[in-house]
């Protein structure tokens, strides 16, 4: 069986850390569907499938990170500003 693993990092880990996975500089976001949708005759219509059941899953995944950063956003960016003064 497949699986297609959606990980999280940061940008600034250095490379050979970020890459080894014993380091535990990634976290497990989620597992992408790996359906082949085989049943479907025309091929066409089987990728522009396959390739908005992504997008909603992505889209699922990343808005959760939306409504985070709306709250840790403004939360730090109070912090600094009392740490400034």
């Amino acid at each position: 069986k497949q699986i297609y693993p959606v990980y999280m990092t940061i940008g600034n880990i250095p490379k050979d850390v970020s890459q080894k996975p014993s380091c535990s500089s990634q976290i497990l976001l989620a597992f992408l569907p790996t359906d082949k949708l085989e049943h479907l005759p025309n091929a066409s219509a089987c990728r522009h499938i396959l390739l908005n059941i992504m997008h909603k899953c992505l889209k699922d995944i990343l808005a959760q990170l939306k409504n985070a950063k709306e709250v840790v956003i403004p939360h730090c960016q109070a912090l600094s500003s009392n740490i400034c003064s």
